[in-house]
């Protein structure tokens, strides 16, 4: 049996199913995947596109409440690497996230902006009881920090 890549050989379109039809652009208002950069969400109805003026900042905060699991690590990862205050809030609620490795980076992140006193209220209770990956980022920076 071949593998869809090897059909798409023998059929150009079939290329096109496979990988879709172009790039997806998210609502800045409801994160819905659209196929046009601008315009109207297919969703809500908001403008696709985020409005003028928004920071790179605020463009990764944004991004931590994408659906793309992905795209929020990223954005965590690069928020902690600037130590980007304003995302103290979402990164918090990120660290319950059901993913534990979006958890963790959250919490890594958290830790390179508030330090290890800003986070002990979660980093201890999470040294204890939360999912590996969370914890043993949490027992690093209880143990980096002491």
């Amino acid at each position: 049996m071949q593998s869809p890549f090897e059909e798409a050989r023998c059929q150009p379109d079939a290329v096109k199913n496979i990988m879709g039809r172009g790039p997806t652009h998210y609502c800045w208002h409801c994160y819905a995947a659209n196929s046009v950069p601008a315009g109207r969400c297919v969703q809500c109805g908001e403008a696709i596109e985020s409005p003028a003026g928004v920071s790179y900042s605020e463009q990764l905060i944004w991004a931590l409440g994408h659906r793309l699991p992905g795209t929020q690590m990223i954005a965590a990862q690069i928020l902690g690497e600037r130590r980007e205050r304003a995302a103290e809030t979402p990164l918090r609620n990120l660290v319950d996230d059901a993913d534990p490795y979006l958890a963790a980076q959250a919490l890594e992140s958290l830790v390179s902006i508030v330090g290890v006193a800003g986070t002990r209220d979660l980093l201890e209770p999470l040294a204890e009881s939360g999912a590996p990956a969370v914890r043993r980022v949490a027992w690093q920076a209880l143990n980096a920090g002491r």
